[in-house]
This record gives structure tokens, C-alpha cells and sequence, in this order.
């Protein structure tokens, strides 16, 4: 029974041998809002959840990379107006 068990929870399986799901433990609000967890749920329970990985993932890289560049116009506004303040 031990056996069974330790093989149960270190392949993530429940107690009907079925697999369970990865889903992110967190108490950022980002989770949530962007559905995270929602999303890997269905993707892991999809026959084939390859491309709708793929497609996440690149969803959230274009996120990222327009957040670094509202980042970089807000840094460059930050010191434009410490130029103005210091001229």
C-alpha cells in the first residue's frame, strides 16, 4: 500500500489513477486575472495540449515584452521631467 502510494503521488496521480493537474499555487492577483490556472486545466485535459501551450506561452511573452517597452517610455518621461526640474 505504501508502494502504491508513494507511486500515486510522485506521478501526480489520484486516488482513481488518474492524472491530476498542474495548477499554480499563488496569491497574485496576475493568476487570476490572466486565468492561468483555467487555462492549464483545460490545456491538460486536451488529447494534444502542445499547442495550446505554445500559444499561451507566446500570449504571454508579447505581454511581457509590451509591458517592457510602456516600462522604457515611462523611464525616459521619469527622466525627461527630472531634466526639466534640475534645468
Amino acid at each position: 500500500r505504501a508502494e502504491l502510494d508513494y507511486i500515486r503521488r510522485e506521478d501526480m496521480l489520484d486516488e482513481y489513477g488518474r492524472t491530476q493537474p498542474i495548477l499554480i499555487e499563488s496569491e497574485s492577483r496576475l493568476v487570476e486575472r490572466l486565468q492561468i490556472n483555467e487555462f492549464l486545466y483545460s490545456a491538460q485535459m486536451a488529447r494534444n495540449p502542445v499547442p495550446l501551450l505554445v500559444q499561451k506561452i507566446s500570449h504571454l511573452l508579447e505581454m511581457v515584452q509590451h509591458a517592457e517597452v510602456q516600462a522604457e517610455l515611462f523611464l525616459q518621461d521619469m527622466m525627461l521631467s527630472q531634466e526639466m526640474l534640475e534645468g
